[in-house]
């Protein structure tokens, strides 16, 4: 599960808006619903401000910031044509959505 999927289940889950998200957490509204949507990111000060927010566990901040870097590497890989790299950014990806979701069942 990537970061946004993870947050759209927890603003359902907790029964929220992206307005009430925002007054919680501090992130303008309208960041998050591009976020949401799909349609741009969000800085990882952003994403700890919405998690801290939705009191999910701050310890898997960290994951999810070591999964935007390699997001961000395996892009560029792509970019460049560099096939190797890309494949193995996205075995990495793969090893730390299974950590997000070992951390789950412990914290959140």
């Amino acid at each position: 599960m990537m970061i946004r999927e993870m947050i759209k289940n927890e603003l359902d889950r907790q029964g929220l808006s992206n307005y009430r998200i925002s007054e919680m957490s501090g992130v303008r509204a309208d960041l998050i619903g591009r976020f949401l949507r799909g349609e741009s990111n969000l800085r990882g000060d952003n994403i700890d401000k919405i998690f801290r927010a939705l009191k999910i566990a701050p310890v898997s901040v960290c994951f999810i910031e070591a999964l935007l870097k390699l997001a961000q590497s395996a892009e560029q890989a792509r970019c460049l044509g560099d096939r190797t790299v890309f494949i193995r950014r996205l075995g990495e990806i793969d090893i730390l959505n299974k950590g997000i979701e070992v951390l789950k069942t412990y914290i959140i």
